[in-house]
């Protein structure tokens, strides 16, 4: 996800072949839309340059 988020110009997140989100990386890569759809637990983060950085958290309790 870091990496679309780096070169796209666009972003379009699918859901069981639904779109869910789409718009440029700040727009699409969120934490809470990520959770929502794909369960997964990520911090994102929105650098003044533009690029968007995913980065995976474990939750307290996961192998």
């Amino acid at each position: 996800l870091t990496l679309a988020g780096l070169y796209a110009d666009r972003l379009l997140l699918l859901h069981q072949g639904v779109a869910v989100a789409r718009g440029d990386a700040r727009a699409v890569l969120r934490s809470e839309t990520l959770a929502e759809f794909y369960g997964i637990s990520a911090r994102v983060i929105h650098e003044s340059d533009g690029t968007v950085v995913v980065v995976p958290q474990r939750v307290a309790g996961e192998l």
